[in-house]
């Protein structure tokens, strides 16, 4: 076998780009070795993998806090919503964003749209129609610990 140089003052020696060897020298101990440039690659490929694959199978949006419950009325978005609508008020997401809203309490869970901003209430991250919160099972209570994430 030959062992190849990068730089090799031949150029009918150097073989095509991802086929090259490289030759590895450690400066401590002078030990070298040969082997291929795409293997190099490896330990640099694997942790950038690593955080793609998290990325595309964690929620986009997700968060837990309390959510409180209203009526209706016009909304921040124009629109007008009654209290039978499965709709929701956030702070920060767009407008017509759909989240999955669930009840830490029961499990219970509710597919709502954002139509308006709020809440602006202390301790609340996001505030549903009449009819979301009948469907977590919290009228009763008013609020309700709940967790948040954009579909």
């Amino acid at each position: 076998m030959s062992i190849w140089r990068t730089g090799s003052a031949n150029p009918a020696q150097t073989p095509p780009s991802a086929d090259r060897l490289v030759r590895i020298c450690f400066v401590r101990d002078g030990t070298c070795w040969d082997t291929r440039r795409s293997l190099l690659m490896v330990p640099f490929k694997f942790p950038i993998a690593v955080v793609l694959v998290s990325i595309a199978i964690s929620p986009v949006h997700a968060e837990s806090g309390r959510a409180a419950f209203y009526s209706g009325g016009r909304t921040a978005s124009g629109e007008v919503t009654g209290p039978n609508g499965l709709t929701a008020a956030h702070r920060t997401l767009p407008f017509g964003t759909r989240v999955l809203v669930t009840n830490h309490h029961n499990g219970k869970t509710v597919l709502v749209r954002i139509t308006d901003r709020g809440p602006y209430g202390r301790g609340r991250i996001i505030d549903l129609s009449r009819a979301a919160a009948r469907e977590l099972d919290m009228i009763n209570g008013g609020t309700a610990m709940v967790s948040v994430v954009q579909q």
